[in-house]
């Protein structure tokens, strides 16, 4: 990591920690949803979703390799850290909530890295960045007829707020001194408060589909 000083070296372990944890925890948590796949899903396309988001926690080990980071020991002691970045799936829409809301916070989170000084790491952003949006995607469309289906309308509540939570966390924490710092060294181009105000705008649209235009009132406390 030549050219960076402490300081920033730091910020880079704990971006590179923070999405790799993400990507190998929707790895595994995809591959427990397999286990209740409806009968009338695509399972061909959920082997693939794993199969990609497994390449995507790959090639954050082989950036960290390149920059002589040790990743795996730091992403291990997070796996055993609460809050869980995706939340585990209880039913089908838990999936689907997590395809939606995860996912293109995903996708987010790599629109901010694609032009990162840390070459290996703008590589590895801009090679799956079409994935991400490409889960969001799909994940959102899926979403609003399933949704709209579930019977048990607080539950199905409770669950998209869970989902909705552990989506904001992967975008980092807006208006703090390590999130002004990174972007301050080039090590990533936006600010978590502007990638959370595009993401807002994002989930605002989602919840319109839903039918839950009453849940855009609570967007702002993200925003801010």
């Amino acid at each position: 990591m030549e050219g960076l000083s402490t300081v920033e070296r730091q910020l880079l372990v704990r971006m590179l920690t923070s999405h790799a944890y993400r990507e190998k925890l929707a790895a595994e948590r995809f591959r427990e949803a397999l286990e209740i796949v409806p009968p009338h899903e695509p399972r061909e396309y959920w082997r693939k979703v794993i199969e990609e988001e497994q390449e995507h926690y790959d090639g954050c080990l082989d950036v960290s390799k390149q920059l002589g980071i040790d990743l795996e020991p730091l992403i291990a002691v997070r796996m055993l850290r609460g809050p869980a970045g995706i939340p585990p799936f209880h039913s089908w829409l838990d999936v689907l909530l997590a395809h939606a809301f995860n996912d293109k916070a995903g996708y987010y989170v790599l629109v901010a890295l694609k032009e990162s000084k840390v070459k290996p790491y703008a590589m590895l952003a801009r090679r799956i960045l079409a994935e991400e949006e490409a889960h969001g995607i799909a994940g959102a469309a899926a979403l609003v007829d399933f949704y709209k289906a579930q019977p048990n309308a607080e539950e199905r509540n409770r669950s998209l707020l869970i989902h909705l939570d552990a989506a904001v966390r992967c975008l980092g924490r807006p208006n703090t001194e390590g999130d002004a710092a990174a972007v301050r060294a080039g090590l990533k181009t936006r600010s978590s408060a502007d990638t959370l105000r595009d993401y807002c705008d994002y989930v605002d649209d989602v919840l319109v589909k839903l039918n839950r235009s009453d849940l855009v009132p609570i967007l702002p406390r993200y925003k801010q």
